[in-house]
């Protein structure tokens, strides 16, 4: 397609393969080594034309706040769809082929963020589908080995369901969380220093 970016922290990078692309990818410093998270989702549609959308998320629009990345394409009218610049764009929601919402945050010592599990435009609340919630906390104070503790001071998170069920995470976790529409998770960080994490919210 003959898109080339050179990434940075807050910056994303959304490539629909479609009917098919060449991509390569490479760290382009001699003396530092990169950390990426890399995110692979199944459509709901094949054969779509190949797609790139390129965004950039500052650490503050994020800070104590879920910044919502992505949204299902099925959420939007068409015109919107069309109107939505990809590489130029600013913080503008990116569209995806599928059931899938992508939120990313930084929350400062003792703070906390509530998300509602999403209601997909065909569904109602009363029809208590389920729906899967994936939290990811992000490895802010360095990479270690699989089964290396988690540094005292890191950060760290909990996660507390709607029926007082809770969950805490520590730098490198992962959290699968299964949830009825519309109702209500709260994510609070609890650790020695900022929680950065992703989150996803999607159909079953």
């Amino acid at each position: 397609m003959g898109n080339v970016e050179t990434m940075r922290r807050g910056d994303i990078q959304y490539t629909s393969a479609g009917t098919g692309i060449a991509h390569s990818e490479y760290n382009d410093s001699k003396d530092k080594d990169v950390h990426i998270l890399q995110i692979w989702s199944k459509p709901s549609i094949s054969r779509l034309a190949p797609t790139y959308y390129t965004r950039h998320h500052s650490s503050d629009s994020k800070k104590n706040n879920l910044k919502h990345i992505i949204k299902p394409r099925d959420a939007f009218a068409k015109s919107e769809i069309e109107s939505i610049p990809k590489q130029d764009g600013k913080d503008e929601l990116i569209p995806v082929p599928g059931d899938l919402n992508f939120f990313a945050s930084i929350l400062q010592q003792g703070k906390a963020v509530t998300h509602k599990f999403m209601v997909p435009p065909s569904g109602t609340l009363a029809s208590g589908k389920i729906r899967l919630g994936y939290l990811h906390l992000v490895m802010t104070s360095g990479i270690r080995a699989p089964k290396e503790p988690a540094p005292a001071k890191g950060a760290s998170i909990k996660v507390v369901a709607e029926d007082g069920t809770e969950s805490v995470l520590t730098e490198g976790d992962a959290l699968q969380i299964e949830a009825r529409e519309g109702s209500e998770i709260t994510i609070e960080s609890v650790g020695g220093k900022d929680a950065e994490f992703v989150f996803f919210d999607m159909g079953k």
